[in-house]
């Protein structure tokens, strides 16, 4: 009991700060150059998802939101999104679901991504994520049609595939039994030429132009996996694997560094350009809660010169 309380009076604190976001007259200003936006949601995410949307489209330009329903969503959140958000399109779950890929676990995103990349540069946003400063390197990536993925401690360049295979066997013999450990050692199977790449990174922000992957290509290196893998390929973790293994791919990829695009850093400090809080940290020590308490009064006044907001909520 003394554990849930401990989680649930800071999500309780960072829901009351962040809902204040919602008190915009919108959470960003579409431009026809920009971005297409794509985040899978859920109804306890709304209110992190818009200080995170808000907090992107201030510093990088956006064309469209999209956003993926997974099924939890109910009529008054779809609302206060459409009030908000000029540029919004609602997404069905069911309409990226595929026999040639697993189900759940997040693959329906790639799909939606690799789908709308058709014809627009997509960047897949997670709720969970503050843009703190100018994304050089994301408007970069865009305007050169580059693809780009958030690095993370272990993974912070694209390497050859037999290499992350080889170190992924070794952690497998040392007793980890991930899937996507187990995902990336059965890369030596699939590089029969050497030529593949690999980095371990996250598909909680990533960047892909328009044109790179095919449909087909998803499908077809998924059922690869799915045989080398068996019903394991199922497993949550998969998704973000193939995010991984497809854009460290492609021509040009590159891997956001991990100096300015930290994920739960021990601290916050003006170095760091962009933040993912995952999990645990969003409440380790009030930085997040402070962060977007912090953001949404600088958007208000740049829209209203609203006050502060109380300290100590």
């Amino acid at each position: 009991m003394f554990y849930r309380l401990k989680k649930t009076l800071p999500a309780r604190r960072l829901r009351r700060i962040q809902r204040k976001a919602f008190e915009l007259p919108q959470l960003l200003t579409p431009r026809a150059d920009g971005v297409t936006v794509l985040s899978m949601l859920c109804a306890r995410d709304v209110e992190m998802f818009a200080v995170a949307l808000a907090s992107f489209a201030r510093h990088c330009t956006v064309s469209r939101v999209c956003i993926l329903n997974d099924g939890s969503l109910e009529a008054r959140h779809r609302q206060a999104l459409d009030k908000r958000i000029p540029a919004i399109e609602w997404l069905n779950i069911e309409d990226y679901r595929h026999n040639r890929l697993p189900r759940g676990g997040c693959w329906e995103r790639l799909h939606a991504q690799v789908e709308l990349a058709r014809h627009s540069y997509v960047v897949q946003l997670d709720a969970d994520t503050l843009t703190l400063s100018a994304l050089d390197e994301v408007e970069a990536a865009h305007r050169s049609n580059k693809p780009f993925i958030l690095g993370t401690e272990k993974g912070r360049a694209i390497g050859a595939a037999r290499e992350a295979a080889q170190w992924a066997q070794r952690q497998m013999e040392a007793g980890v039994t991930h899937v996507q450990m187990l995902a990336e050692s059965a890369l030596t199977r699939m590089d029969e030429d050497g030529n593949l790449r690999y980095v371990r990174g996250c598909a909680g922000f990533s960047g892909l132009p328009p044109g790179r992957v095919s449909l087909e290509s998803l499908y077809a290196w998924s059922e690869r996996f799915q045989q080398a893998l068996g019903d394991r390929w199922s497993e949550w973790g998969t998704e973000q694997f193939m995010v991984n293994f497809l854009i460290a791919n492609l021509e040009s990829a590159e891997v956001l560094p991990y100096a300015r695009y930290p994920t739960c850093p021990e601290r916050v400090g003006p170095e760091h350009a962009f933040v993912h809080f995952a999990g645990y940290c969003r409440y380790r020590d009030g930085a997040y809660r402070d962060l977007s308490r912090s953001l949404i009064n600088q958007l208000k006044a740049e829209w209203a010169g609203d006050p502060p907001l109380e300290e100590g909520v």
